[in-house]
Parts: structure tokens; C-alpha cells; sequence
């Protein structure tokens, strides 16, 4: 068997229909969401660490945006994230978490009981495959990561399943 590894960041964009009803997934209309669906390999779609859904904003609403956490700050946390990471696989041939491989997601990505309750009922009720399993608690020890917390828990757990909207659609 030869192996040609490669990294790399695939960033993509779709459209749900060519006349969009409405900026929330559950208002696009089912004919156009399989039709969309329907071009990719749904192996393909699982190996994606992250699907995001951004809905439209109405025009009036530009002027009522609230302020967020400043660029400057989220810097920080991510700089100090990154720190935990390095100390974490200091003896590790990895740098990151999306860098895990099973036998290390089992040794890192501890969740505790009700993170694990959480996904567990995640994988029952969305049919979640192995690989989601290990994208979803990956995300989730970089979260937890990002907040400064050692363990996983069921806050992390729960923000990592939002980043996976097509898992919930394909069931």
C-alpha cells in the first residue's frame, strides 16, 4: 500500500437553492436541500471538520448589530489554546487537536459524564459515524481549549455539535 499524506484547509460556500425562502435551513424548500446534497458523497461531507450554517441578514437588521468579542481578545485565547496544545503533545509527533488520531483522541479528549451522556445521545439519534464521533470530541477539546478548561464537558460537547448541521440534516 502507498500512502501520500497531505494537509490542507478546505474552505467552501454553498447556496441552498437558486431562490432562497427564508435564512434558516429548516425553511429551505426539501426538493432544493437534497438536490444540494444529492452532488456530494456523504464519506465525503463526513471527512468535513466543520459545516456552518449563516443565514441571510435583512437590511434593516445592519444597523442593529451587537458588538462582539474583540479581534484582540480572541487572539489571546487562541494564542494561549495553542500553548495548551504544545504542551499537551510536547511528546507527541502532532501540534494540534485536529491532528489526533484515534488511539490519542481516547487519550486526550476525556469527557466527563455528562459530555458523554451528550454524545452518546448525539449518536444514537443522528446515526453519527466513528469519524464524526472523533471530528466532534476533536473540536470539542479545542473549545475547551479555548475556555481554559482541562476537561471536556457538556457546554464544549454541545457547541461542537452545532458546528456539524449536516449531520443532523443527512439522518
Amino acid at each position: 500500500m502507498v500512502s501520500f499524506p497531505a494537509r490542507f484547509m478546505l474552505i467552501g460556500a454553498l447556496n441552498p437553492s437558486k431562490s432562497p425562502v427564508g435564512d434558516t435551513i429548516e425553511s429551505w424548500n426539501t426538493q432544493d436541500m437534497l438536490r444540494l446534497l444529492k452532488k456530494f458523497s456523504h464519506p465525503f461531507l463526513d471527512r468535513i471538520d466543520m459545516h456552518i450554517q449563516v443565514g441571510n441578514v435583512p437590511y434593516e437588521k445592519l444597523d442593529q448589530r451587537k458588538k462582539g468579542e474583540r479581534s484582540e481578545t480572541i487572539k489571546l485565547r487562541v494564542t494561549e489554546a495553542r500553548k495548551i496544545q504544545m504542551e499537551r503533545f510536547k511528546y507527541e509527533n502532532i501540534m494540534v487537536n485536529a491532528d489526533l488520531e484515534p488511539p490519542l483522541i481516547e487519550k486526550y479528549c476525556t469527557p466527563n459524564a455528562a459530555a458523554e451522556d451528550l454524545l452518546k445521545l448525539a449518536m444514537e439519534k443522528l446515526s453519527l459515524s466513528l469519524r464524526s464521533y472523533d471530528k466532534i470530541i476533536k473540536c470539542a477539546r479545542t473549545i475547551a481549549d479555548l475556555s481554559g478548561d482541562a476537561q471536556i464537558n457538556e457546554i464544549h460537547v454541545s457547541e461542537a455539535l452545532q458546528y456539524r448541521i449536516l449531520d443532523r440534516l443527512l439522518i
